[in-house]
Formats: structure tokens, sequence, C-alpha cells
């Protein structure tokens, strides 16, 4: 490919100004998580980053699932039917859970913080986790789940006590400390620190940690949101987006997906500065793939570094 079909080429994946396009982006994406979950084998010695390799599966099964919604969904009834439909506020909500998850992969294992911060965090996850657990154990359960329950309340105990002695958590203010521990008590984990002081995080605060770019994600969690959530408001988008003879629809599942593969490149970016390995990788993908990529990370980031120097192609 020369330089100039490498540009124009770029610049149609950047746009993505059709579905067919959309579609192509999708798949270079979902193709360089499988390749990097295929070729990537080495098992980590401690079990954080164990974890950290099944989030990638995670991030590769649910754009596998939002592939599928943007080629459409279909029924057939006895009558009449769907055939390719699509629903970009099912598009939405698929992707809320893309931005979840590589939130928080940011912010445990990507974050400035230094090892014994991102430690105290990854523990306050798994914590928050257990404790969701112990909410499925009741009087009609096995007993091999009570069992499993009576342990992971051990577990519980000792995550806890971990947490409180750790010098992250000691050399906080009393207020400080009082607030990791209600965000505990609360079964969370979205906290900031910042010089010797805590605060609790929300989803859309998240996004800006991870250096998006305020104009580009300002207000993405929420967006994601109305549609996640049974909100007034996606009731009657939903009713105006099938109410014209337009493909307001289309376009809206357009946009949903660029969002989604913004969140995607700051994934794999972070992916790579955790695992340098993943770096060879990365670079024996088509150049094309790594320059969308890095283009794309450096378009809705502030001072993210580029993966590579494909981009060095284009000039």
């Amino acid at each position: 490919m020369t330089r100039d079909q490498l540009r124009e080429e770029s610049q149609r994946l950047m746009f993505a100004e059709n579905l067919s396009d959309s579609k192509d982006v999708l798949d270079i994406y979902i193709n360089l998580l499988f390749k990097i979950i295929n070729e990537h084998t080495d098992q980590p010695a401690s079990q954080a980053k164990r974890e950290a390799k099944l989030v990638l599966q995670m991030v590769f099964t649910k754009m596998l699932n939002l592939r599928q919604l943007i080629d459409g969904l279909n029924y057939a009834g006895e009558h009449n039917g769907l055939r390719n439909f699509i629903d970009p506020t099912i598009v939405a909500s698929a992707g809320r859970s893309v931005v979840e998850l590589t939130a928080t992969f940011h912010l445990i294992y990507r974050s400035e913080y230094s090892e014994a911060e991102k430690d105290m965090l990854y523990q306050m996850w798994v914590l928050a986790g257990l404790k969701y657990r112990q909410r499925f154990v009741g009087e009609n359960s096995s007993e091999e789940n009570k069992q499993k329950a009576a342990i992971e309340a051990s577990e519980i105990a000792d995550i806890t006590e971990r947490i409180k002695t750790c010098e992250p958590y000691t050399v906080l203010s009393e207020k400080d400390r009082e607030l990791i521990d209600k965000t505990i008590d609360a079964k969370e984990y979205r906290v900031n620190l910042d010089n010797g002081r805590a605060s609790k995080m929300h989803w859309q605060q998240m996004i800006q940690f991870m250096g998006f770019k305020a104009q580009l994600t300002g207000s993405l969690y929420t967006y994601f949101s109305l549609y996640a959530h049974p909100s007034n408001v996606s009731v009657f988008q939903y009713r105006d987006l099938f109410n014209t003879k337009g493909n307001d629809h289309i376009s809206m599942a357009m946009f949903n997906t660029k969002n989604i593969t913004a969140m995607l490149s700051k994934f794999i970016s972070d992916y790579i500065r955790l695992f340098p390995e993943v770096q060879a990788i990365f670079g024996d993908t088509p150049l094309l793939h790594q320059i969308l990529i890095n283009w794309t990370l450096r378009l809705t980031t502030d001072n993210t570094q580029p993966i590579n120097e494909a981009m060095n192609a284009l000039n």
C-alpha cells in the first residue's frame, strides 16, 4: 500500500462515515484482541495480573456481542418480522459495559499510582466482589454454597485487615480513612488517591481519570446510562428514532461505536504498558490497523503516549 493509499484508508476508518466503515473499525479492534489472547499465553506470577488477562478476554466477548448488534437483529414472525434491525439503544447499553470494564482496568492496573497504592485499590476491588457474593447466601442455600460463603467471609476479614494496615491507607488523614472505610462498606472501590488525599469517583470521573479530552467524553457515561436504565428519555427518544423515514438509528449506532472504540484504544494502550511483551504482537498487525488505534488514541486523549511510531508512515 502506497503512502497516499495508507492516508486515504486511515481517514476512511477514522471518520467512519457509513455503517460499513464502522463495522470495519470494530473488526480491526476485535481481531487485535483475539490475536493478543492467542499469542500472549505466558501466565503471570501474580493473581492480579492473571486477572488482568481475564479482563482482556471479557472485553473481547463484549465486543463480539456489540459487533453482532451492529449487524442487526432478526426475527421471523408468523406474518412478518424484522431483518437486520439495528437498535442503537442496545448498542449504548452494551457500550456502557465496555466503558465500566476498561475504566476499572485503568484504575487498578495502569494509573500512575505507586505499586502499594495500586495493590490497595486492587484489594478493594476484590473485596467489593466478595461482599456482593455474600448477598446470594441464605437459609435455602446448599451446604456447599454456605461453606464457600464462610470461607469467603474469612477472606473478607483478611483483605480488610490488609487494606487497613497498608501504607497508602495509614498515611491518610482520619477523614480520608473514614472515606475509604465507607467506600468498602458500600462495596465500592472507585477512589482517587492524590498527594495523600482520597476522594470518591463516579463513573464519569473515571473516564476523565483515564485522560480523555473533556470536550469529547464529558458526559459519555451519562449518555450511555440513559439507555442502560429505563429512563423516560430513552423511551421517547426510541420513539423518535423509528418514527421517521430517516436513518437516525443508524447514525446513533455509529456514534456509539466511535465512542466505544476510543475507550478500546486506551485499554489497548494500558494493556501493552502492563504487559510490554504485547508490544511485539501489536507491531505484527497490519500497519493500517496500528495507525487507526494510535490515531484514535491521540485524537481522544490528552498526554497519552502513542503505542508505537506507526503514524510516522503517514508523513
